[in-house]
């Protein structure tokens, strides 16, 4: 299987497997984090230390998923989620992502019934995921570090990075 991000696994894929990580990159500029000598103070529990790394770190996580997904097929059952397919995690994966996105950017909330029915619909749902993903990438990207917003977890006062870091956990467990 795939590595996790991080742990070097990742050399495993290539290519195009790589969820399209060209054009991630290039849509992902650098980014310093807003306070502190190389670190951003989210909460006690909370705390980004370098924000390039963990986008990153997300289009990593998706990348894996993104591959795993399409080695298993999107039929193929998810034994850590019984009754979903693959079809049904990368599904809820993409909705979670234009969620966060929705969220980041004070976007009206589009209803999940609504999101997972249109990526029912779409013809390339991995496709439709990559799409999701650069989409919160961008996102995140020219969301200032200090952007104003509600988090779902009491305590965290810098709403783009506690964001990114559930985006980059969220992703990641669902690509295992």
């Amino acid at each position: 299987a795939a590595g996790v991000p991080g742990d070097g696994g990742l050399d495993q894929t290539a290519g195009a497997e790589r969820l399209h990580a060209a054009k991630i990159a290039a849509r992902w500029p650098a980014a310093r984090p807003a306070r502190g000598p190389g670190r951003t103070k989210v909460s006690p529990m909370i705390e980004v230390q370098d924000f390039r790394a963990m986008g990153e770190a997300l289009g990593d996580a998706g990348a894996v998923l993104r591959t795993n997904a399409a080695s298993a097929g999107l039929n193929a059952a998810v034994p850590t989620c019984p009754g979903w397919s693959v079809a049904d995690l990368v599904a809820h994966t993409g909705q979670v992502h234009r969620w966060a996105a929705d969220r980041l950017e004070h976007r009206p909330e589009r209803p999940e019934a609504e999101v997972l029915a249109a990526a029912a619909l779409v013809p390339d749902l991995l496709g439709w995921l990559d799409d999701g993903l650069v989409d919160l990438l961008n996102v995140l990207a020219t969301t200032p570090a200090d952007a104003e917003g509600e988090f779902f977890l009491p305590g965290a006062s810098a709403m783009r990075d506690a964001g990114l870091r559930r985006m980059v956990h969220e992703t990641s467990v669902h690509a295992l």
